[in-house]
This record gives structure tokens, sequence and C-alpha cells, in this order.
């Protein structure tokens, strides 16, 4: 990455082509600097590194440089974040409601550190900053069809962004799950399964059911951002 073996990316799989006009090869490597926080040493060597971080959850950072979003999960968590997120993001992009994923791999820091884990490269989507009823429709209508196939989990007004003057984009499918309703506790995950309760009432009852509660729990996020709209 620098002068000498600083780090190394080993790239799992890719999907898609990276955005035009993006060097993949720099690209990676600039975000990778600025997630191994070596970004002194290049500059020593000359170099600008130019990436933002974008947010930082309990699992994992998030950086983005151009068009491209980097999601990074140490090796310090669980494996079951790990591959949770990879196949999860996957999904999501096969269902039309998450980001784009480019690809994925690992990263192994060398020199500066010592640092081991996944990095998932995809589609870099913007804040929110103006809420409108069309975003609403379009959400109420990725939830339904999201409900087709499972629970979202952690669906929160963070965790909806937006295309280029586009629709909202639901993000953070780490813990979608068919069947289950998840609660991320630090590192570990309380979760129940409801399977035995629900599908013996039918696809639509089960449909309903996962709508529901992921609609509600947005809701409490919503609350916690207008206190005032949760009355006495």
């Amino acid at each position: 990455m620098l002068k000498g073996c600083w780090g190394k990316f080993t790239a799992d799989a890719f999907y898609r082509p990276w955005p035009s006009a993006v060097d993949g090869t720099r690209l990676t490597r600039h975000i990778l600097i600025r997630a191994l926080d070596i970004i002194r040493y290049a500059e020593r060597e000359g170099e600008s590194v130019e990436v933002d971080l974008l947010g930082e959850g309990s699992y994992a950072k998030v950086y983005g440089m151009l068009s491209v979003a980097a999601k990074i999960i140490s090796d310090r968590e669980r494996p079951w974040v790990h591959k949770a997120a990879v196949k999860n993001a996957l999904e999501a992009d096969r269902l039309g409601l998450g980001p784009a994923v480019f690809g994925h791999g690992t990263v192994e820091q060398s020199l500066g550190g010592c640092f081991k884990g996944t990095v998932i490269f995809m589609e870099l989507l913007e804040s929110i900053e103006e809420w409108s009823p069309t975003d609403s429709q379009a959400l109420l209508e990725d939830v339904r069809k999201l409900s087709e196939s499972g629970f979202h989990n952690d669906l929160k007004m963070p965790n909806i962004l937006r295309r280029a003057a586009g629709r909202p984009v639901m993000i953070d499918f780490d813990l979608f799950s068919p069947w289950s309703v998840k609660v991320a506790v630090t590192t570990s995950c309380i979760e129940h399964d409801f399977q035995p309760f629900l599908e013996p009432r039918g696809e639509i009852a089960v449909r309903q059911f996962r709508e529901y509660y992921d609609l509600f729990h947005l809701s409490l996020t919503l609350q916690e951002r207008c206190p005032s709209a949760a009355g006495p």
C-alpha cells in the first residue's frame, strides 16, 4: 500500500464493475489507508487521501470515497457478524431493496497495527435532508416487498438513505432474517424464532406480521427524533 507491505486486500468476489470514472485500485487503496489509520504515513510520501468516515455502528465502520462506500468489520466481531453482513447485503441487492454491492473481501494489516477484517464495497447513498409524502409511499412499498422475504430487524431513520435525486433506500441488513425477530446487544444478538407460530397461519399472515414489526420498529425511532409528537 505504501513503501513496504503495510497490508493487503484479498477479494472474495466481485459482482459488477466499478462506477464509471472510478479507479478501483486507487479507491481500494485509499479507503484501506484510511481504515487502517495510516494516513500520516501516506502523507509523508506526498500522497493525498480524501476518504470520509460516513458512519460507525455497533459492528462496523463505513467509509466513503467518490460514489463508493466501504463497510469494514473487524475480526474482533464474532464470525456470524461477518457472514450475515455479506450474505444479507447481497440478498437485499438481489431483491432491489438495498445498496448495490460491488464486491467484498478481507483486509489484513502488516505494519502500523494489526487490523484484520471484512470489507464490503457498495453504492454510496446520500442522507435524506427533506422527507416528502412520495418518499413515505416509496418506503412503505419497499417494506411491503421486503416482508415477502423476511424481517429487516433494524429499520430506523438513520438506516434510510437516498440515491442521488431518487427514492429512499433501506440499508444495514445485517440482522435480516426470514423468521426471527432480532435485537443486537453489543457483540451479541437476542432473537426469537417466530416460524412455528407464523408458518401455520399462512403466507398473508406471515407477510403482514413482518411488515407490522418493521414499521413498528421504525415508528419508535420517529418518536425519538420527534419527542413532542409522542404525546403525554
